[in-house]
């Protein structure tokens, strides 16, 4: 497997210690106004005539994804650009990326895109191994750290797994599922077992080493929008225009709730409460244990984060609203000024903004400390330490931690039967 990386130019290395340029996304004293205030900024080093596309946010890392198939990542606490690569021409879709430790201990940044499947260090950028596909892959690509997973435009769910090979590793398909439709909706790992859903209607729940089945959901309508999957259930909005929760362990239908709306992105689940966007609807909250409305925000269009009490919007006319999450009564708005892009963040109330200019902001609830320079120098430093730690060869490792591999495959005398959607 290759091992170099393809790093955008020396000005990359050079912009992430200069201080971020360009107009602010918004001013401190207008996020006041929904008890916010600036952390940080930072202006992408983009090419000519490119242009921000998406954004996400993925545990510590945002990742903004360019018009000419560039990926930058920034450091979601301190707002430094931590890498930046090319994963191809125009055209070349680069889906959201997905983190993974490897069987040999590495954190990795796993990307799929419409010509491959890469894994990158996660700190660095490093381009640790890549896949040559016979398929064209439609979704993320999510793994274990020892299989990988990804549907293809063939139809199926591909299982795919590194093994030791010759002092590094390498890449074997060891089985997939075959469905009656291309699936656009990216597969989830919950609790040993995989599940997906495909616009043939079904939800799939399998067994994620060998893929016997657990379970199968028949719907009536194709499923485009990416599904949510915790100990509570499975929650997805289908193009019945209906979003739905089942049972995690059987797959049994508990509720399903009726919308206006087409919707084609992915339940937000906050406590007991989901949101959904519905298109051209904005998003409705829906009580988790009973299915039922407690609120419907006509005008929002995309979510944002939310604190103890409230949830941040992004309204359809360029406003940021915060909306008490029990009643939905809305409690602070401002203009959103030049805010194109929103990286969805669940963990904190901590907003991620973006502008196609490449400007990315991160505003910070007001009971957060002011970032100080202290805090960005220890980030570093760590960072520093830990990609010291993970710069020893793929070959040194495997032989090191290799004998630990057959314990991630667990054994399955209680498997069901194997599925034959083969």
């Amino acid at each position: 497997m290759p091992k170099h990386t393809n790093i955008l130019g020396a000005v990359v290395f050079v912009l992430v210690t200069l201080p971020a340029v360009g107009q602010d996304l918004i001013t401190s004293p207008d996020l006041a106004q929904v008890e916010h205030y600036k952390f940080w900024q930072v202006q992408l080093p983009l090419l000519a005539d490119d242009v921000v596309s998406r954004v996400y946010l993925v545990e510590e890392n945002i990742y903004a994804v360019t018009a000419r198939s560039n990926l930058y990542a920034v450091h979601a606490d301190v707002g430094t650009i931590r890498w930046a690569v090319n994963l191809g021409g125009p055209g070349n879709r680069i889906f959201q990326p997905t983190h993974v430790r490897s069987f040999w201990g590495r954190d990795l940044t796993l990307v799929s895109t419409s010509e491959t499947i890469k894994w990158l260090d996660r700190a660095t950028g490093e381009q640790v191994a890549t896949l040559d596909l016979d398929f064209i892959p439609s979704t993320s690509a999510l793994s274990d750290g020892v299989r990988t997973y990804v549907c293809g435009l063939d139809s199926m769910l591909h299982c795919i797994e590194l093994v030791p090979s010759g002092g590094g590793v390498a890449a074997i398909e060891k089985w997939r599922i075959r469905t009656q439709a291309i699936t656009v909706s990216s597969p989830v790992l919950w609790g040993g077992g995989l599940f997906f859903a495909s616009q043939d209607a079904k939800i799939r729940a399998c067994d994620s080493y060998d893929k016997s089945r657990f379970w199968v959901f028949k719907g009536i309508a194709p499923i485009t929008a990416d599904i949510y999957v915790d100990s509570t259930g499975v929650y997805f909005g289908s193009g019945d225009h209906n979003l739905y929760k089942l049972d995690v362990n059987t797959g049994r239908g508990l509720w399903r709730f009726r919308t206006p709306g087409m919707i084609r992105s992915q339940p937000v689940l906050i406590g007991e409460t989901l949101y959904q966007q519905v298109e051209e609807n904005g998003i409705y909250a829906v009580h988790t244990d009973t299915g039922k409305q407690l609120w419907h925000a006509p005008d929002a269009a995309e979510f944002i984060s939310a604190s103890d009490d409230q949830i941040y919007i992004l309204s359809r006319y360029g406003e940021i609203v915060g909306a008490n999450q029990l009643t939905g009564r809305v409690q602070s708005r401002m203009d959103a000024g030049n805010v194109e892009l929103v990286a969805r963040n669940t963990a904190s109330a901590a907003m991620y903004l973006g502008s196609r200019d490449g400007r990315l902001m991160c505003a910070q609830h007001k009971s957060i400390p002011y970032l100080r320079f202290e805090d960005v120098q220890a980030r570093q430093t760590s960072q520093g330490r830990v990609a010291a730690q993970t710069s020893m060869s793929a070959e040194d490792t495997v032989a090191e931690q290799g004998p630990r591999l057959i314990d991630l495959l667990r054994s399955k005398s209680d498997a069901m039967p194997v599925s034959n959607e083969n």
